[in-house]
């Protein structure tokens, strides 16, 4: 659909302009692509966008995070959070101090196998933010 279609734009115009993986505590605060590395795989500094790779956006405030919040949005608009839900997530962000880590969701109709990936694609971004970062 024209939303859908504007929002893909629009993520391919911020992954031009967009951040590097490697944000957590480090570098100004905004959307960051964190790219989930695999339990098996090393830590490349290649930045080239595989089209399987697992990945979320991380926002992050400007000091260290009192709280990590995770989000996932709805159906179509959940595809680009950093986007869609961009000015809403900041505000939570900035009055709460805290990380947001925001699941981008397929529209599909198996909703427990789409709840099931989400879940475990923010339960290992929850993870490697501690690894990474002071959480």
């Amino acid at each position: 659909d024209d939303l859908t279609s504007a929002l893909t734009i629009l993520d391919r115009e911020w992954q031009v302009t967009g951040r590097s993986s490697k944000r957590p505590t480090g570098g100004p605060p905004g959307w960051t692509k964190l790219v989930i590395q695999n339990d098996d795989d090393e830590v490349d500094d290649n930045d080239l966008i595989k089209e399987d790779e697992k990945f979320v956006y991380l926002l992050e405030p400007c000091a260290t995070p009192s709280s990590v919040i995770l989000f996932l949005g709805g159906a179509g608009l959940g595809q680009f959070p950093h986007i869609a839900y961009s000015q809403l997530l900041s505000k939570v962000s900035q009055t709460l101090n805290a990380s947001i880590i925001a699941a981008p969701y397929s529209v599909g109709l198996d909703h427990f196998e789409l709840s099931k990936t989400a879940g475990e694609l923010l339960r290992r971004a929850v993870i490697q933010c501690e690894e990474l970062g002071s959480y």
